[in-house]
């Protein structure tokens, strides 16, 4: 298979730990701390508003023992622009 190709027909080129890279940002994600420094909100809110899904930028995954949050960077930026980014809908 050529270099840069996927497997898969149409699928994105994946970064570390399968996560898919966008092209405008190297492996796109936002730490819970970052996130919230730059919403003016504390991490604890910004980790029960993922949690409960009230964010379109992030998801929060409860492992057990604990949660897990991943925010994408290019949709936290439009989020934070203003782009209607309606929950349970693609707009790229």
């Amino acid at each position: 298979m050529p270099p840069g190709t996927s497997p898969t027909v149409g699928a994105p080129a994946t970064g570390a730990g399968g996560v898919a890279r966008d092209a405008g940002f190297h492996d796109a994600k936002l730490t819970v701390e970052q996130a919230a420094a730059r919403m003016g909100v504390s991490p604890q809110f910004l980790r029960l508003g993922l949690q409960r899904k009230k964010f379109p930028f992030g998801a929060a995954i409860n492992m057990g023992q604990g949660w897990s949050y991943y925010i994408n960077a290019r949709r936290f930026e439009m989020y934070m622009a203003g782009h209607d980014m309606a929950l349970g809908t693609e707009q790229d």
